[in-house]
């Protein structure tokens, strides 16, 4: 990624790691959240969920969440705003940050 020295990379099931117990409560201000095409709309809502409570670091904060654009509407959490949304071809960019 390039990013070595200057942000800490997760490769790991996203679900998985906003949901643990054992992680360390660090929050970061920029999260890019790929799942795959066929994650059902409520795993997706479970993990804005959990990173709107405890994950990202606050005012500047952002999410970048992509979703196939066929997918169904997500309910981003209230106190969030989508800035940006990107189509590229069947894949939909959003940028998120706090409202």
């Amino acid at each position: 990624t390039r990013l070595a020295g200057r942000a800490e990379v997760r490769a790991e099931d996203v679900g998985r790691f906003v949901t643990r117990d054992d992680n360390d409560r660090e929050r970061f201000d920029l999260v890019a959240a790929d799942p795959p095409y066929d994650t059902p709309v409520e795993q997706v809502q479970g993990v804005l969920d959990a990173l709107a409570r405890r994950w990202l670091e606050g005012e500047g904060s952002r999410l970048v969440l992509t979703r196939p654009t066929r997918s169904s509407t997500l309910v981003i959490p209230v106190h969030f705003v989508v800035t940006r949304r990107l189509s590229y071809g069947a894949t939909l960019v959003l940028i998120i940050r706090e409202a």
